[in-house]
């Protein structure tokens, strides 16, 4: 890392970069009329529901934060980070593995940049929907306490009382887009972006095994083609290496635009299946 020129890495977008990223359509469903629920910023508050506008413009706010995030991480990723292949074996200068072969200095720095805010737009995508519980948690007279599990209550009396609304949840659940947003999402709160190379070292313990057969004398044991015998052990520990797992920039831009898309058709038709007139 103490070859890579960090200082001027951290670029600023152009005012024709900005109207440009943050014109994109990804994220238009995302976002809740206030109307639509027949409550209002201005004057007192609705009787029945007296946050709802409030979370409704927090939750437009965390639209707009993610927009400007994405600008920020497509504005590194279309500056070009050329990482497929992102191994090959052997290197270049004929080591065992050579990892980023097309990397040039300028690349490092660009893919980490590209992280930082791939990670920060998946916490920040993971908090609208949060947002959408929050809304429903308040809308239907639950109150839950907002913390770790509150999603779970909410989905569990839906699915219970409102269950055209609980299928939604359930549908998404089960859409690719939804499995891999999520696998970056818990990538990224656990400090390992999607696109960072991992799991090079595994270790197992009390598996089985093929080890050289040696006779009592410490031999190796030789077929009739003279090639060592091999026999199956358990051991108590097992270390391999290999290359590891590593998800390519372009995957990962895709889906952040692809599951934008689709979180906010869904958002739209959770908002449209929530009646205005009660519960």
């Amino acid at each position: 890392m103490s070859d890579v020129q960090i200082e001027g890495s951290f670029e600023l977008l152009t005012q024709d970069e900005w109207d440009n990223y943050l014109g994109v359509n990804f994220f238009d469903n995302m976002n809740i009329g206030i109307e639509r629920f027949g409550v209002s910023m201005n004057g007192f508050p609705d009787i029945s529901h007296p946050r709802l506008a409030e979370l409704i413009q927090d939750h437009n706010n965390k639209v707009g934060s993610l927009v400007i995030t994405y600008a920020l991480c497509r504005h590194y990723f279309d500056k070009g980070i050329p990482d497929d292949p992102w191994y090959i074996s052997p290197g270049k200068e004929g080591q065992s593995i050579q990892y980023f072969p097309n990397f040039k200095e300028e690349h490092w720095m660009r893919r980490y940049w590209f992280n930082y805010f791939s990670d920060t737009f998946y916490m920040k995508l993971s908090s609208v929907w949060d947002s959408i519980i929050e809304i429903l948690n308040h809308y239907y007279s639950l109150d839950y306490p907002i913390k770790l599990g509150t999603r779970k209550k909410v989905i569990d009396w839906l699915d219970k009382n409102v269950k055209h609304i609980a299928s939604i949840f359930k549908e998404i659940e089960q859409n690719q887009l939804y499995i891999n947003a999520k696998d970056y999402r818990n990538r990224a709160s656990h400090g390992t972006s999607a696109a960072s190379v991992t799991n090079t070292i595994k270790s197992q313990k009390d598996v089985w095994t093929e080890v050289h057969d040696r006779d009592s004398n410490g031999n190796l044991r030789l077929d009739e083609n003279n090639k060592p015998i091999m026999k199956k052990v358990k051991a108590k520990s097992v270390i391999s290496m290999s290359v590891g797992n590593y998800t390519n920039v372009p995957t990962i831009m895709e889906n952040m635009e692809k599951y934008s898309v689709y979180s906010g058709l869904k958002i739209q038709e959770i908002i449209s299946l929530v009646s205005v007139k009660g519960k």
